[in-house]
């Protein structure tokens, strides 16, 4: 009869855990600092273009972080007839989720004045539409893994289902990564409105915002899973 040899495989437990943290910690000695003033950031390069159907892209432009509280990100500018469409993408590599503290941060709606509107699409997730200063707003923060939260435990759940695999734990044990995929695509979409009041108007404005969130969501969320970008 065999007898199990509990200290050892202890031992042999702990010594894998031990592996995995000074491989970890050895990965971060030596990578470089691509934000020494933002360890949150991602050091990534954006598409310069990104396809929108029955849209033309009209400008595309780096966004620099104005602060340590934001992350560097991206702009596009959409147009099509007499609509146009702003999207931002700010890459966070330890996000939170918390989209309503994100738009204060970032300097859209002033403090504790943001009402979001949660809604849900199957092929998508959650996202939020609010309005403020003649603005239709759309927001989520779009996951690598997953389907898009907007709240800190929506993102915590999908983290705890989606955030971790075999592959990654392996990873991690010979410090190549972290052990769950933290990242949070912040994504705001906006577009102009001449009355936020008008209930009509501001209705035709987010099924057009959602439309283009659908598109957008579905082109990016490939992307995110590309070995380039798996941090």
């Amino acid at each position: 009869m065999t007898t199990i040899r509990w200290p050892q495989i202890r031992l042999g437990i702990c010594a894998v855990l031990l592996t995995g943290l000074l491989g970890e910690w050895i990965y971060i000695l030596l990578q470089p600092s691509s934000d020494s003033k933002n360890p949150n950031a991602l050091n990534i390069v954006y598409p310069p273009q990104v396809p929108l159907p029955g849209w033309q892209l009209d400008k595309s432009v780096p966004l620099a972080a104005k602060n340590k509280a934001q992350t560097p990100g991206h702009l596009y500018q959409y147009s099509r007839s007499q609509e146009t469409v702003d999207i931002q993408v700010h890459g966070q590599k330890y996000g939170d989720g918390n989209v309503s503290r994100y738009l204060m941060v970032y300097g859209f709606t002033p403090p504790a004045t943001t009402l979001l509107t949660i809604k849900q699409q199957p092929t998508t997730g959650y996202y939020a539409l609010t309005s403020i200063n003649s603005q239709a707003y759309l927001s989520a923060c779009l996951n690598p893994h997953g389907q898009s939260t907007v709240t800190e435990a929506q993102f915590i759940q999908n983290l705890n289902l989606h955030g971790w695999s075999p592959q990654r734990a392996l990873g991690w044990l010979f410090g190549l990564n972290d052990f769950r995929d933290t990242r949070c695509f912040w994504t705001i979409l906006s577009a102009p409105i001449a009355d936020t009041e008008n209930p009509q108007l501001l209705a035709d404005k987010y099924a057009m915002l959602e439309k283009v969130w659908q598109d957008w969501y579905r082109w990016w969320q490939p992307q995110l899973k590309k070995p380039e970008l798996q941090l």
